[in-house]
């Protein structure tokens, strides 16, 4: 398989940059503000996923449909079952199973 790069230009120094495949999985996942440039929103998961992370939204914390998952993983550790959680957010048990294990994986919460 052919090696792919990406071309970087920072039209304010004139620099540029040349990256690898790596940065094209990093491009995938983040959201640039249209009129600034800065990223504005990231999606650990990808695009496609359910979680989250924008700093206008819960102030940057991991979010489902503007939930945080600190919330709902919060109710898990404490012993509630997915089944209550579910109901509590209206979400399905598929998206809350895969919303407590990225919680499980990715943060660091204390039951």
């Amino acid at each position: 398989m052919k090696p792919e790069y990406w071309i970087c230009y920072v039209p304010s120094s004139g620099q540029g940059i040349l990256l690898g495949n790596e940065a094209k999985s990093f491009f995938d996942r983040v959201e640039f503000d249209k009129c600034e440039g800065y990223i504005s929103r990231i999606y650990p998961e990808g695009k496609d996923k359910l979680i989250v992370i924008d700093p206008e939204v819960k102030f940057g914390t991991p979010t489902f449909k503007g939930i945080p998952i600190e919330a709902m993983f919060s109710q898990y550790k404490s012993g509630e079952p997915v089944e209550i959680i579910t109901s509590d957010f209206s979400i399905s048990v598929d998206e809350t199973i895969r919303i407590l294990n990225f919680a499980n994986d990715n943060l660091n919460i204390a039951a």
